[in-house]
């Protein structure tokens, strides 16, 4: 195909039926956008490519999804061609990418242990999805993992063709004659993804795509147990055995691979469940801090209340220290209340929590949104919030379980 491509604009309609409200970004030769399926009155995402290669990719990754029904893969809903382009409808999906979680990690509060298995489980669950459906993934990456509502981890950009990432590539496939991809590679690349949930970088880096790539062949990863002496030996096993250089020394399948790591997760200790709640309230109001913490201590005199005044700050003490409420605010600086939601339910943190939104108002969109975050409790501030919020945290209270 010449000349530049024409990519769509909010409110255009596609194929008579889906009409684009905003870019959600790009990935794998094609753009992603938010829109409206106006037969179905639902809101979808809509990934388009130029007609050619890129569009040929693009279908034939989405009749190969299409034939896997996994939690793991996302669904698709229809393909179609519309102008110059290629379109696949797909459900759309909430959430932030393993990347985007890595990124909100401080550089010296690595992921607990028990964060970073239930995160490889996930993944390598996805991967057996998609290997006992035929297929490989060929680009796993942090970027290509979103971390959905509801404890959902999906695969994206499931890679039919041949788009790689030097960071994340199996040495088989840098020889001549290599094939794109396979389980055995995909396996490598999740050894690799492991390695920077442990430690914050990849095991293998360089100033050029060379340098990257001849350490892939020859060079042994770092120390991992050295870097995380904390992490149990099976753990560390696990991980050096994904990124052996010959496939044949790795895992043999994901499922086995599954299997090691959910036993090296029941074993790691749980902690014990006091008495009087954790409460942390996550506001960036001065004034509302001791109204809320009067409302906690009326229904919980001897609760433990932690005060964050941005998601940010909150997500990291709940990392260390998961609550048992979760008082927050929708509207704040640096990360909203959204956000530090999306990021706690989709990456399994804190997952007995329960939330509790504040606000001075919380339009339609965001409570569908919370709604599927599992936030079905909301106190307006102004006059009475104190009262309003002793009410619902006696209703906590009295429930079965918090």
């Amino acid at each position: 195909m010449s000349g530049a491509v024409d990519w769509l604009a909010p409110e255009e309609v596609v194929d008579g039926r889906y009409r684009i409200r905003a870019p959600l970004g790009r990935g794998g030769g094609g753009q992603v956008y938010e829109a409206d399926d106006l037969r179905l009155q639902r809101r979808i995402a809509l990934k388009v490519a130029p007609r050619g290669r890129d569009g040929e990719l693009l279908t034939g990754e989405a009749v190969a999804l299409a034939s896997i029904r996994d939690p793991a893969v996302v669904d698709i809903h229809a393909t179609g061609e519309h102008g110059r382009l290629v379109y696949v409808a797909m459900e759309r999906l909430y959430g932030v990418t393993l990347a985007q979680h890595l990124a909100r990690t401080a550089a010296d509060t690595p992921l607990p242990g028990s964060e970073i298995l239930a995160l490889l489980i996930a993944v390598c669950e996805g991967l057996g999805a998609l290997h006992r459906g035929g297929l490989f993934h060929g680009d796993l990456k942090p970027a290509n993992v979103i971390l959905a509502p509801g404890g959902r981890t999906v695969l994206l950009d499931v890679a039919i063709g041949s788009r790689r990432t030097p960071h994340y590539l199996a040495p088989e496939l840098l020889v001549a004659g290599a094939p794109v991809g396979s389980p055995a590679a995909d396996l490598y690349a999740l050894g690799v993804v492991g390695h920077e949930l442990c430690t914050g970088r990849v095991p293998f880096d360089g100033n050029s795509v060379p340098a990257v790539l001849y350490k892939h062949l020859h060079a042994a990863p770092p120390d991992l147990a050295a870097a995380r002496p904390d992490l149990s030996l099976e753990v560390v096993a696990v991980l050096r055995s994904l990124m052996a250089k010959n496939p044949g020394a790795r895992p043999s399948s994901a499922e086995a691979v599954t299997w090691r790591l959910l036993d090296a997760l029941h074993q790691a200790p749980r902690r014990a469940r006091a008495e009087a709640p954790r409460v942390m309230i996550v506001d960036d109001d001065p004034d509302v801090e001791p109204l809320a913490a009067a409302a906690v201590r009326e229904i919980w005199p001897d609760a433990q209340v932690d005060v964050a005044n941005d998601g940010a700050e909150a997500l990291l003490r709940i990392r260390a220290a998961p609550p048992d409420i979760v008082l927050l605010d929708l509207v704040m600086p640096v990360m909203s209340g959204i956000e530090l939601c999306t990021h706690l339910r989709s990456a399994g943190l804190a997952p007995r929590c329960q939330f509790v939104s504040i606000g001075s108002r919380t339009d339609a969109d965001d409570v569908s949104i919370l709604n599927q975050l599992g936030i079905t409790r909301f106190v307006p501030k102004g006059r009475g919030f104190a009262e309003r919020l002793t009410r619902v945290l006696a209703e906590l209270a009295a429930a079965p379980e918090r």
